[in-house]
């Protein structure tokens, strides 16, 4: 699925989710939405490892930006968040590293 999203607001994500995490190699991106699961019951939102693709400026190519590192398991349905991404140039040397099996 493509489509445009807002970069929020270090500061102000902090001030709107005291509790989470927000690291120095992340960003945060759009809003996900909590919804039900009709096969358990459970609030469920999009599993930590999705991906946050950008066009490069080419205008051609597709690149990675980040990886969501993380969902919120207490949800309540309909609840509106960021969603948090590691960035992958932070994590150059760590993706070639487990890529090459070491």
């Amino acid at each position: 699925m493509k489509r445009r999203a807002p970069i929020v607001n270090r500061e102000i994500y902090t001030v709107q989710h005291p509790s989470a995490v927000y690291g120095l190699s992340q960003f945060a991106m759009g809003y996900s939405t909590a919804k039900m699961d009709l096969t358990n019951d459970r609030v469920e939102e999009e599993l930590a490892g999705s991906p946050m693709m950008c066009l490069h400026p080419d205008g051609y190519r597709w690149v990675l930006a980040g990886v969501s590192n993380w969902r919120i398991a207490c949800s309540k349905i309909g609840d509106q968040r960021p969603r948090l991404y590691d960035q992958t140039i932070s994590n150059v040397e760590w993706i070639k590293s487990t890529m090459a099996g070491n």
